[in-house]
């Protein structure tokens, strides 16, 4: 009987000292041995079709005990990567669940809609530009824009005369004895090859150049030049005055804005003294955007060395377009400009 109740006794203990260590069930029990399973989730970022999935799944136990992933992106596609990426075929609404496993086999999931969009039609480009030129010279300003925000556009120019351009913004100079007219297109291409295409008639002529017999500015002796804006009779921006020689030197770059008697003594020679002999070359620029004949300048009538009086006529009038409008065209009065040597 004492060894019965012996050996109950130690059974007892045994029990006692096993439920102290809390056993090996990793399904419960509460002890240190037991496996947390996972908790799923992540969040996901879509552009139109394209959609990347990130993992934001978490384990009590630790991020690392996660041992594997399983997506299903609702149209039949899935994946085992950790944080993929997916294109949908169509646009729409999909149910993506993701189921996540531990080390311990231990798993959760969860599942969230998400909707995609088809990319917005491209619409073609809105061809445009401005420009300003100066005699020959033409300088062209893109203003071209895109409905389609971030598309890549690509210009062709056809300056009307041959010549073409891929730039933006270009600058290109014609090659005119005379007034002329050309018309200038710009095409404009977006990534998809879509087109816009913009058109405008820009007028340009040669300067127009005090030269020949009629027109002989030559010092008799040695002198000091002075040149002075007698009037103006025109509203043109951008009528230039340069002495081409001899020497190279702009005096003004906006007659019809520069106030008359405005006077230029000529920077050059020895002391700002010309020797006999030198030819004074006068060269001026009609700034006139509505041309409707060549800038003339001639040598007034009756005036020679040692004062010059130069008549200039930008060509912006009626002309023989519009003979119609009343008054001589050209009538050389848009700038009378007064040449003086002064004997040293």
């Amino acid at each position: 009987m004492r060894s019965f109740q012996r050996t109950l006794g130690y059974m007892a203990a045994l029990s006692i000292v096993a439920a102290a260590c809390g056993g090996d069930d990793d399904n419960g029990g509460g002890g240190p041995n037991e496996n947390d399973e996972p908790v799923a989730a992540f969040t996901p970022s879509c552009t139109n079709l394209a959609c990347t999935f990130t993992d934001a799944s978490t384990d009590a136990d630790s991020v690392e005990d996660i041992a594997s992933w399983s997506w299903d992106f609702g149209d039949d596609a899935t994946s085992t990567e950790q944080s993929p990426q997916h294109t949908y075929a169509l646009p729409g609404t999909y149910t993506v669940t993701l189921e996540v496993t531990d080390i311990a086999g231990a798993s959760n999931s969860t599942s969230e809609d998400v909707t995609v969009t088809a990319p917005a039609e491209n619409e073609a480009p809105t061809a445009a530009f401005t420009f300003s030129c100066l005699s020959q010279d033409c300088s062209f300003t893109n203003g071209s824009t895109d409905p389609n925000p971030g598309d890549v556009l690509t210009y062709a120019w056809d300056f009307g005369d041959g010549i073409t351009s891929t730039e933006e913004d270009p600058t290109h100079t014609y090659a005119v004895t005379v007034a002329d007219t050309f018309e200038v297109t710009l095409t404009t291409t977006d990534a998809g090859g879509l087109e816009g295409v913009f058109s405008d008639s820009v007028i340009v002529a040669p300067p127009a150049i005090c030269e020949g017999a009629s027109c002989d500015l030559t010092l008799q002796a040695n002198a000091a030049v002075t040149v002075t804006l007698t009037s103006v009779g025109c509203t043109a921006a951008g009528n230039t005055l340069r002495i081409v020689a001899p020497v190279d030197t702009t005096l003004f770059d906006d007659g019809c804005n520069t106030a008359e008697g405005t006077s230029f003594d000529l920077v050059g020679g020895t002391a700002n003294v010309f020797a006999a002999g030198t030819a004074i070359v006068p060269e001026v620029i009609s700034g006139s955007q509505s041309l409707s004949f060549t800038p003339t300048l001639r040598i007034q009538t009756g005036s020679a060395y040692p004062t010059w009086i130069l008549e200039f006529d930008d060509g912006e009038g009626c002309g023989e377009a519009n003979p119609t409008c009343g008054g001589t065209e050209p009538d050389f009065d848009d700038l009378i400009i007064t040449i003086t040597a002064t004997p040293q």
